[in-house]
């Protein structure tokens, strides 16, 4: 109970920090992209190795995403069109551009870093509950070891693809009730015994 109480001092702050942190490796991520473009395709003048580096950081930094953000599929290959559209408008641009020209890609590639962080100021608010914190973060979402964020996390995977996912599972795999030899789940052989139950983690969380 006292660990509790102090936990919510700083438990935004917490929060907030690992966001934070998460959306500095994003640009990063997306800062040294560019400069692989520039480097080696204005200065080096090698094409092949600025798009594969460009390439493997826009892979990278959609995996963190996927990993740190809690969305579906259709979600994640609209951030992944934000993260991929900026370089490849760049690099276009650059083959395209004449000398001393700034060429139209440059802007477009400005609007696509622009609605990437519209989305990451949209995921980064806060969902309504007992704290009110960024609960679409994964590393926020088990922040509290002791619980009171369940009805949090429960509206944020209500909304996404796990619960669903889980629940075919659930038919598919456990949908036709088992027989057990076993004496302790009825008196004879062959008698049905409770089949095994598959909760979805929405499921679960509502139970809690």
């Amino acid at each position: 109970k006292l660990y509790q109480v102090l936990q919510r001092k700083w438990m935004c702050y917490d929060a907030y920090a690992r966001v934070t942190m998460s959306v500095g490796t994003y640009w990063l991520m997306m800062s040294l992209a560019y400069y692989e473009i520039g480097w080696n395709m204005v200065v080096v003048e090698k094409e092949l190795p600025a798009i594969l580096a460009a390439a493997m950081f826009c892979s990278t930094m959609v995996l963190l995403v996927y990993v740190d953000v809690t969305l579906d599929y259709k979600e994640l290959l609209m951030v992944a069109f934000f993260i991929f559209g900026g370089p490849a408008l760049a690099i276009w641009g650059v083959f395209e551009a004449e000398e001393g020209e700034t060429p139209w890609q440059a802007g477009a590639t400005g609007l696509m870093c622009l609605l990437f962080t519209s989305w990451l100021a949209k995921v980064g608010g806060i969902i309504p509950g007992k704290l009110e914190l960024p609960m679409r973060w994964k590393g926020v979402a088990y922040l509290d070891i002791f619980g009171p964020l369940v009805n949090e996390v429960h509206s944020v995977l209500a909304n996404s693809s796990l619960a669903h996912h889980a629940q075919l599972d659930q038919n598919h795999h456990y949908g036709k009730p088992q027989r057990s030899s076993s004496p302790k789940h009825g008196a004879e052989k062959g008698v049905e015994g409770p089949p095994f139950r598959f909760e979805s983690p929405s499921a679960s969380l509502q139970r809690l």
